[in-house]
């Protein structure tokens, strides 16, 4: 993951245009862009939310 995208519930449609606009402009695939609410961006079914998101954001050098 390169990109997390947080959102209110209510924005789920612009969420997937900047999903959209991201994935022209930066040239990059779906799995470097995580949006828990719009379907080919979630989480695995049955992930931990906190565990899942701590572990891909942690920079490693």
């Amino acid at each position: 993951m390169r990109i997390f995208i947080s959102h209110s519930n209510k924005d789920v449609e612009i969420a997937k245009e900047v999903i959209q606009l991201l994935r022209i402009a930066l040239n990059l695939k779906t799995e470097d862009i995580r949006c828990t609410s719009v379907d080919g961006y979630r989480l695995p079914l049955g992930a931990l939310t906190d565990d899942q998101l701590k572990a891909a954001l942690i920079v490693k050098f």
